[in-house]
């Protein structure tokens, strides 16, 4: 294979891969703009405890519970927001968790059509602009790179 044929697959074996989080951080935006015109209801946190997770590379999360009630149905859900929060830190978890307190009241979003499904923060989180940041660098960079050479020859 030519340089030119190498660095062709090279760039666009690079682009399937970056269509990966790409795609999946266009689907947590979806769903973090879709859930900011969610009902609201009172609900109360029933658990909390912070999770580690990962041998290698830790990372941490509070994991929590909480309930809610829409209409005569009881409902528990442990979504904090789309994608659930994780630092890499034990502080930055702490930190979160210290809003979440068992016994709480907390301000619940649920889907009206579904509501089982629920968050207590709404929009898109940190995490979805990390996938779509990452899924624009793989893809579109060497996208680029393609048209330029493309151009050129």
């Amino acid at each position: 294979m030519s340089g030119m044929g190498t660095e062709l697959y090279i760039n666009l074996s690079l682009v399937l891969v970056g269509l990966v989080p790409l795609l999946f951080g266009l689907w947590q935006l979806k769903r973090g703009l879709g859930n900011r015109s969610w009902s609201m209801v009172e609900g109360t946190i029933t658990k909390l405890r912070i999770v580690k997770s990962g041998a290698k590379f830790q990372g941490f999360h509070p994991q929590i519970s909480y309930e809610y009630w829409v209409g005569p149905d009881r409902h528990v859900s442990e979504n904090i927001n789309e994608g659930n929060f994780s630092s890499g830190f034990e502080d930055s978890a702490q930190n979160m968790a210290q809003q979440y307190s068992p016994g709480k009241k907390v301000k619940v979003f649920y889907n009206p059509r579904h509501p089982e499904q629920s968050v207590l923060e709404t929009g898109p989180t940190f995490g979805t602009f990390a996938w779509l940041a990452i899924g624009c660098l793989f893809t579109f960079g060497p996208l680029i790179s393609i048209v330029r050479s493309v151009l050129h020859n």
